[in-house]
């Protein structure tokens, strides 16, 4: 009950489609939806974005490999997004509110959606896109209702690891206090450093240079979407906020790294950086023992 169920979905709608087995099926879900954000990232913010996307987060690059929400999560963002800058906003709102049945955050692309046609007084696309919502959200909560007896099942499963009632707190506070308790040296660094880099990218370049505020008057709602999943994940007051937090994040890589504005670096870098990423990933996914260990047996020592 702590998953939302439209990855099951997917899982069943591959199954029924290439009458695989439900672990292949996950596979063949996780690994076409993590090619498909990978071109969508493509679309939205140029080949060097997307370059950097495919090896920079090993935690979604592990749930690419392996099977997990994410990858399906990742995809209906940027399609969502993609659909929106086209002008489809429709279709972006269909998208968005099939990510909220993927990954809770999905809401704030719907929100973003809602919010910014209020802003522009435009009543009629407010509601009509109001109502795409509701018809998902209705589609979605009908059987959980029947199967458990309330719509908020999901959720109930997930307050299982939030500190308090409520999913979010203070900015920073629950990260802080779970890394304070962190008793794994290296997991504080990797982690940390994510953090960081999050933080120095809205501050630095969004803020202070001002990218924000220009990427905003031109994708309004794809701005104040992504704004709100780094502010979501910097408040999660769950004991997941710090554990997984490069995964959490996932969705939002490619836009920060559009606001570093990484078409500007030399494609070189790049061929430098992958295996760097790559062995770290590695490192990441199976544990630097245990690589050190196959790295051995490969070569015979």
């Amino acid at each position: 009950m702590k998953l939302f169920w439209g990855t099951s979905y997917g899982i069943l709608a591959v199954h029924f489609i290439s009458r695989a087995d439900y672990g292949t099926s996950l596979l063949l879900l996780s690994n076409f939806c993590g090619a498909l954000g990978v071109f969508l990232a493509y679309r939205l913010y140029g080949p060097a974005v997307a370059a950097w996307f495919v090896f920079i987060d090993a935690a979604l690059m592990e749930r690419i490999l392996v099977g997990g929400a994410e990858p399906l999560f990742v995809a209906l963002f940027l399609g969502s997004l993609l659909a929106i800058r086209r002008g489809f906003f429709g279709w972006g709102m269909l998208l968005a509110a099939l990510a909220t049945t993927v990954r809770p955050i999905g809401v704030f692309v719907v929100a973003a959606i809602l919010l910014i046609t209020l802003r522009r007084k435009d009543w009629r696309s407010f509601v009509g896109y109001g109502a795409v919502a509701a018809c998902v959200a209705a589609l979605y909560v009908t059987p959980l209702v029947l199967l458990t007896g309330s719509p908020f099942g999901n959720f109930v499963g997930y307050s299982e690891d939030w500190y308090q009632k409520l999913p979010i707190a203070m900015p920073f506070y629950p990260i802080v206090k779970v890394a304070l308790e962190s008793h794994s040296f290296s997991n504080t660094i990797r982690i940390g450093a994510w953090i960081v880099a999050v933080t120095f990218v809205v501050v630095y370049y969004g803020l202070i240079r001002g990218r924000l505020r220009a990427h905003f008057s031109r994708y309004p709602e794809e701005t104040l979407a992504s704004l709100l999943i780094i502010l979501f994940q910097f408040s999660y007051n769950s004991s997941w906020a710090w554990a997984e937090f490069p995964r959490f994040i996932a969705p939002v890589v490619p836009f920060l790294m559009a606001q570093v504005d990484v078409e500007r670096l030399r494609p070189s870098w790049s061929l430098v950086a992958a295996p760097v990423f790559g062995l770290l990933g590695a490192v990441h996914i199976v544990g630097l023992r245990e690589l050190i260990q196959s790295f051995r047996g490969s070569i015979g020592l």
